[in-house]
Order: structure tokens, then sequence, then C-alpha cells
């Protein structure tokens, strides 16, 4: 139907009235000018007090997405015509304005534009896409004209949301009146067929269930109602099942190419979501391998996912999962007060992400699996208080077997972007390898061997905490670091070298350690929630704080920038630096028993700066403080 002002007029009212229920990502909706209701100005807003900032023009008796025009940042194509940076579906059709149609239009552009996923300050021209992601847009403005003539595509679902929109304080979509019930395997099939809103009254069995492209099925139950299929559920392309209270058990495979939006229930057998397809979740438990390809995105929010351990002997066992949750080939995955628990005996890790995968967790535990628990090879991570564990990882040591030697988050060659992130129990903390980049915020690496590991790679560690048996941040291999609190001044930094601040500091640390325990053991994620004020409330303005270890900081053959760093109970080294550039201000060390403030290794001239040093040469150091300490 041709756009009217009115209809323009009416949906931006539906949006203002509500305005604490903009479209994810949306922080303010305005008019440019008050008197043309057809300009849009929306603020996109984004971790860290990032934001875009855009405009939206309508068109009147236009059937087609209103124009887009990215107003600040400056990226590399200021104008994008009929919303060509947006998600492909929504090119596939004719558009209708209405409340729910410009809200995933919002997302979308939420989405794509997110500047974590670009190359922002790194790119050519500051271009926050590539050029293989215009030409794919400018392909899809070619296809969305040529299907000019094509009739719309009725959907009744609502979009998939990203990041916050998963949010549990947010309402279900609107709930449907059921049209008919549904009480036996025939009924089922014929339903599924026509498409439709329907009452599940009894548990049934079929042999397989297909729903296809353009139907809209929704079956809902009381709880305990369960629906089996002995093979494979496939939800086809432009098809979309949603399942309200429903315990679905399928014994092959769970394959998504539409949509499958599932509340309140289980999901059991697997999930596949491939060729766009897009599954969203709230409040369910998956039991499975969940898997996301080729552009496909998934929201889960107050989920469990969980694998069904294989029956065999440890003989008989093989590793055959990457990861309990597998990211792949562009898809997308965001959780956000979930738990994730691989089977540890035949699965590598509880997140495996790999072909520029892009994952956002927030309030979320993920457990280890044989390797890690999450493990990202490219992409985009954005971590946001989440719980990474190894229930079996209690007492690893520096001398423990390479086969328990596992990891809290490792990347490769991606970009990753933690806040208030603890890792316990394994053997790496945080560890970023092969030219990633990643900013740690106020994380904890508890009960590891090395807390942060940066292996030719650049990270900023800001306010994180570290309580190993090795070394607390080590950089390495050409790695660059910089190290620094910057919301702890000089006055502050001083009154936290006062021995009873050393007390006060381990013994906040220790009790971390215990609360940590159980949680690792039996965890959930609202428990880690609750667990979060006195894990982290109590440092957000203090040094940094690296606690026991053979080092506090290791720089080996790399450049780092180390400032308002405070570290106790090192057994040997305060912060050694090896064949490295290095600027340390304002770093105190503590000893159980005094060895060495900075050790410099195969420097090139002799210089004394009034600390056990041999010829710190590429050392730039001040208001540095070396004493013995003896803990009670």
């Amino acid at each position: 139907m041709p756009l009217t002002l009115q209809t323009v007029m009416k949906t931006l009212q539906q949006l203002k009235s509500k305005n604490s229920e903009l479209p994810m990502g949306c922080s303010a909706l305005e008019l440019i000018d008050e008197d043309d209701a057809l300009a849009w100005h929306l603020t996109l807003s984004y971790q860290h007090e990032q934001t875009v900032h855009v405009k939206l023009l309508f068109e009147v008796g236009s059937t087609r997405m209103p124009k887009v025009f990215v107003i600040q940042p400056r990226l590399k194509a200021t104008f994008i015509h009929h919303g060509a940076v947006c998600a492909r579906d929504l090119f596939e059709q004719n558009w209708e304005l209405t409340l729910e149609s410009v809200t995933m239009f919002i997302m979308s552009l939420h989405s794509t534009l997110d500047t974590a996923h670009g190359e922002v300050s790194m790119g050519a021209g500051g271009a926050a896409f590539s050029d293989a992601d215009h030409q794919r847009g400018a392909q899809s403005i070619i296809e969305m004209h040529q299907q000019e003539t094509r009739p719309p595509v009725a959907t009744t679902t609502k979009p998939i949301a990203h990041a916050d929109a998963v949010s549990p304080q947010r309402s279900h979509p609107t709930k449907l009146t059921p049209k008919a019930t549904v009480s036996s395997s025939e009924s089922l099939l014929q339903r599924a067929r026509e498409g439709g809103v329907f009452h599940v009254a009894a548990s049934i069995h079929v042999d397989s269930l297909r729903i296809v492209g353009g139907t809209f099925t929704l079956l809902a139950s009381a709880a305990g109602v369960k629906l089996t299929v002995a093979r494979s559920l496939i939800i086809g392309e432009g098809a979309a099942l949603v399942l309200d209270g429903i315990t679905l058990l399928v014994d092959e495979q769970i394959r998504v190419q539409g949509r499958l939006e599932a509340r309140e229930g289980v999901l059991e057998g697997g999930v596949v979501a491939d060729h766009n397809g897009a599954l969203q979740c709230d409040s369910v438990a998956l039991r499975g391998q969940l898997t996301l390809l080729d552009n496909a995105v998934a929201a889960l929010a107050n989920c469990v996912v969980t694998q069904v351990p294989v029956e065999a002997t440890k003989e008989e066992l093989s590793i055959h999962n990457k990861g309990a949750v597998f990211v792949g080939n562009n898809a997308q995955l965001t959780m956000k007060h979930c738990t994730v628990t691989p089977d540890a005996r035949t699965t590598q890790c509880g997140i495996r992400g790999e072909q520029q995968a892009t994952l956002l967790l927030d309030s979320t535990v993920v457990l280890c699996g044989l390797k890690a628990c999450v493990h990202m090879i490219g992409g985009t991570s954005t971590l946001t208080r989440c719980f990474f564990a190894d229930p079996s990882g209690e007492g690893v040591s520096l001398s423990s077997p390479k086969e328990k030697r596992t990891l809290g988050f490792e990347v490769e060659h991606g970009k990753v972007s933690a806040y208030r992130c603890v890792a316990f129990q394994v053997y790496f903390g945080f560890i970023l390898l092969d030219k990633s980049v990643g900013t740690m915020e106020e994380c904890f690496a508890c009960d590891a061997v090395n807390g942060f590991t940066i292996d030719a790679s650049t990270a900023v560690i800001q306010h994180c905490r570290a309580l190993v048996e090795h070394v607390n941040v080590f950089v390495l291999s050409g790695g660059k670091c910089t190290v620094s609190a910057p919301r702890c001044d000089e006055a502050s930094f001083r009154a936290s070298r006062a021995d009873n601040q050393h007390q006060t500091q381990v013994g906040l640390a220790i009790k971390a350690r215990e609360a940590l325990t159980p949680l690792a053991r039996k965890p959930t994620a609202a428990n880690f929630i609750d667990l979060q004020p006195s894990l982290f409330e109590p440092f957000e303005c203090s040094p940094c704080l690296f606690l026991y270890g053979r080092y506090g900081v290791e720089v080996n053959k790399s450049n780092a920038d180390v400032s308002m760093v405070l570290c106790i109970g090192a057994q040997e080294i305060g912060v050694s630096v090896v064949r490295s550039e290095v600027s340390l201000k304002h770093v105190s060390a503590v000893f159980r028993r005094l060895q060495a403030g900075i050790m410099v290794k195969n420097a090139k001239t002799e210089k004394n700066t009034g600390l056990l040093c041999r010829g710190p040469s590429a050392i730039d150091a001040s208001h540095i403080d070396v004493s013995g300490y003896t803990f009670g």
C-alpha cells in the first residue's frame, strides 16, 4: 500500500507514546523539523557510550523502505538508498509502514551500523563496512526493484532482537488468540500446511514436520504438552513457527531456514539455523547442539543450553563437536541471562565462533568443554558481565598436563570487548592471539595459571584484577598492551599502598574466590548476577590489582605501558622486562619475600633507577615503590 502522510504521523505517535520501549538500540527519536513529519532523526546507542546518528526520509506514495542518511560518524557511504545496509529479508518484499515493520527496520540498522562490527577506526577512510558490503547492498537494491510487482509477504511475527533487545524485562510478542484446537497428528500436519494460530490440547507424535515458506504457524499449549517428531522438523525459507509453552522433542534435527520463536518450553534434538534463518528463544531449555551458519541470527534470553550426554565408556568416546554452541559463516548470536553447559567429554568448547561470527553475551555463564569456555577465531565479540569457568579446574597449576590446560576466553585474529567478566579455575583466563585486538575493563581472572595473555596482539586492560599461580599479565611475541586504571588518581593510588589496604585487597580477592567456587559447580546466570555487586563495585576506581603468582607483569619482546598497578605477593618479580620497551608509572610491588621489584634482561646500557634492575635501557620508570611484606 502506498505510503501516506497520515500513516507516518500515526506510526511516529505510536513509537513516541511508548518512549521507554523504543526499538532496541534506539535511545532517541525526534523530528528534524517539527513541521516535517517525513524526516526522522534517530540516535542509535552502543556499548561504551558510542552513538550513531541517522536520518530517515519517508516518501509519500512509496512502497519501499525510507531512505537512510548516516549523519555521524562520517562513514564511507553517507547515503544509503532504500535501506541497502539492512537485513536482506527486507529487500525481498514490498514494504508497508507499520509499528512492527519500522521497529524491525530500526533494529536492522542498529545491527548493521554497529561500530564494533566494522573498521571504524582502522579501515581506509574510517569505513564502518567494507566494499563487499556495499556491493551486496547495491545488488540487493537491484533485486528489490526487479521485484517491484511482487505482492507483499505477510508477516505476523516479532523481529529478531539484537543485543539488549532480549532483555528479560521486555514483554513477550503479542499473544494471538488460537482459532482452532489440535489434538492429533493428522490435524497437526494439516494445520501446519495451512498456517494459523492453534491450541495444542494433548501430546502429539509425528514422523516428520515441515513448515513451508509463506506460512505462519503458532502452537500454544499449557506447560507439559509434548510435540515429538521422529525425524526432522524443517522450517523453510519465508516460513515462521512460534511455540508457546511447548516441549518439542526431535530425534534428528530442528532445521531453521525461516524463523523459529519459542518461549517457556523445551527444544530437544539440536537446532541448526542457516540460509538467513532466525531463532528467538525466551525462557527455553535447549538440549543438544545449537549451530548457526550462513548469516543466521539467534537471540536467546533466560535460556539454558545443555548437551545430551553420550552413553559410552571413556574408551569409546570421541571428540565430535567443536562447541555446544557453534557460530560461523557471518552468523550472529546474542545471549542474555543464559547458561551454556557443554558435554566436557566430547565437546571442545562451550561456544565456538568462526568465519566472521558475531557474539554478544550479557550476564551469561559459559562452562568449559575439553579446551575452552569460549573460543573465537576471527569475528567480533562483545562480552558484558559474563562468567567463564571450568567446573573440574580446581587445583589447576603450572605443572598440569596439556589436556588440563583449559581457557576461559580465547580469540585468534579477532576483536573482543569485555566488561566485568570473570574467568575462573582455568589455565589461561583471557588470551588474545595472532593479531587480535581487545579491550578488557574491570575483568577478573581468578584461580588461573596465567591471567591475561597478549600474544602478538594489541590490548587495553583497565581496572582489571588477577589472582593467579604464574603470571598475572603476560605480553609476548611483539604484543602491545596498555595496563592502566584511568579512574584511579594519584592520591587514591598512594592510599592503596598502605599496609592495611594490602590486607583488605587480598581479603576481598579470597572472598571472591570462595563465592565463585560453588557457582562453578552449579552455575546459573541468576546466581552470577547476584554476586556481581560484591565482585566489582569495591574495585570500580581502584588500581589494577595483581595478586600472587611468580610475576605481576611480564613483557617479553613486546611493548607495554603500565600505570596505576598494585602487585601484591608475587613470589619473584613485580615487573619483568625482557628485550622490550616498557613505560612504568605509579607501580607498587609488595612481596611475600623480597626478590626483585623490576627485572630487566638483555638491556643495552647500565642504569640505576633505585630498584633491583639490570641495565634498564628501554624503560621509563617513575613513582615506583617496592617493599617486602609478611602475610598473616
